[in-house]
C-alpha cells in the first residue's frame, strides 16, 4: 500500500494530536486544560498517598490515573467517529 504525502501527514498530524492530549490534562469540572505539574498535588484532604492534582484555574482536585484512561478512550472515540 503506497500513501500518498497528503495521508503521510493526515497520520503525522493525528498522532501528534494524540500525543498533545496525552501531556495535558483537562478539569473534570471547568474543562481548563493544564500541564498536571504546573497543578498543585493534594495535601490537605488528609487521605493517605493521595494523588490528585488540582486545577489552577478552579481548584478541583483531578485524578491523573481517571484522567489517564478517559483520554484514551476519548481519543479513540474520535478516532473512530464516536461522539
Amino acid at each position: 500500500m503506497i500513501l500518498t504525502i497528503a495521508q503521510k501527514s493526515n497520520i503525522v498530524i493525528d498522532v501528534f494530536v494524540f500525543l498533545i492530549e496525552l501531556i495535558y490534562m483537562k478539569c473534570r469540572m471547568c474543562g481548563y486544560e493544564f500541564d498536571e505539574k504546573t497543578g498543585q498535588n493534594c495535601q490537605v484532604c488528609g487521605k493517605s498517598n493521595c494523588s490528585a492534582v488540582h486545577c489552577p484555574n478552579c481548584g478541583y482536585g483531578n485524578s491523573p490515573e481517571f484522567e489517564e484512561e478517559f483520554k484514551i478512550i476519548t481519543a479513540l472515540k474520535n478516532k473512530l467517529g464516536f461522539k
